[in-house]
């Protein structure tokens, strides 16, 4: 019948790009490594003698869109990033108050 779901037909996956990543999570991706990169530029590296150690805090802003896009929310499934930009649309509607009388 129409509008009915036929169990036989997988879901539409966004096609992957390069190692396994869609265009979209590659955009995201670059994003954070631009942040982090401009983040290396302004703010000098940590006093320790450790090279990793004390570079660690330029590749927040990567981390920081890496949990976004590839951690998921429990109940939902829905990715982090979506979960939170529904959250917040839920949570700044405009809300219709009834009272009676």
């Amino acid at each position: 019948m129409y509008g009915e779901h036929h169990p036989l037909t997988p879901p539409a996956s966004p096609a992957k790009v390069a190692w396994g990543l869609s265009v979209t999570q590659l955009l995201v991706l670059g994003i954070g490594a631009g942040l982090s990169y401009r983040l290396a530029h302004l703010i000098p590296p940590l006093p320790v003698k450790n090279f990793f150690f004390a570079h660690v805090h330029h590749f927040v802003p990567l981390g920081v869109t890496a949990l976004l896009l590839f951690a998921r929310e429990g109940k939902t499934g829905m990715n982090l990033a979506v979960y939170l930009a529904n959250l917040a649309a839920y949570k700044f509607r405009r809300k219709t108050f009834v009272w009676r009388r």
